[in-house]
Order: structure tokens, then sequence, then C-alpha cells
């Protein structure tokens, strides 16, 4: 209740002092998480229907194996702009002091 308390004071803050990304990047990362694993099955899912189809074979094989590299470089990548976010919004509150 006061991660929602604290959220909500954010984003009534009309002088900006006062950052809610520091706050939701965990719900942020969260749901990017999802978002990659359901591409990621998605990608299993069409490579088996691939395979099975005629003359899809060898290219629903090649996302089979591919599939799992998507789902570590959406990982690597989300959280590098997360990062990135973060370390700009904490930059600045240490230039503000």
């Amino acid at each position: 209740m006061e991660f929602l308390k604290n959220i909500f004071k954010g984003l009534t803050n009309f002088s900006f002092d006062r950052y809610v990304t520091l706050e939701l990047v965990k719900v942020i990362y969260f749901i990017l998480v999802l978002i990659a694993t359901f591409t990621t099955l998605g990608f299993l899912g069409s490579s088996i229907v691939m395979m099975n189809s005629y003359g899809g074979g060898f290219i629903g094989f090649v996302m089979l194996l591919v599939s799992p590299a998507v789902f570590v470089l959406m990982l690597i990548g989300s959280r590098i702009a997360l990062e990135t976010i973060i370390a700009i919004i904490r930059t600045e509150q240490n230039t503000r002091k």
C-alpha cells in the first residue's frame, strides 16, 4: 500500500523534485521480463509449427536454436536501458545537492 501511495504522490508532484521512475523500475523490469518470456514462447511455438510444415523444417530448426538467444538479448537490452535511466536520474539527484 505504501508503494502505491508513493507512486501517487510522485505522479501528483508538479514541482518534479521527486522521481517516480526509481520506484517503478522493478515493476517495469518485471513487465519487460514477461514480454520477453511470451515472445520467446511465441518463437518456440512458431518454430515447432514451421518444422512440421512442408519446406520449413530448416528455418523452424534455426528459430528453435535462436529463440533462447533472443530471450537473453531482450533481457540484456531492457536491463541496460533501465540502468541507463536510473544512472541519469541519480546523477541529476547528486548534482542537485
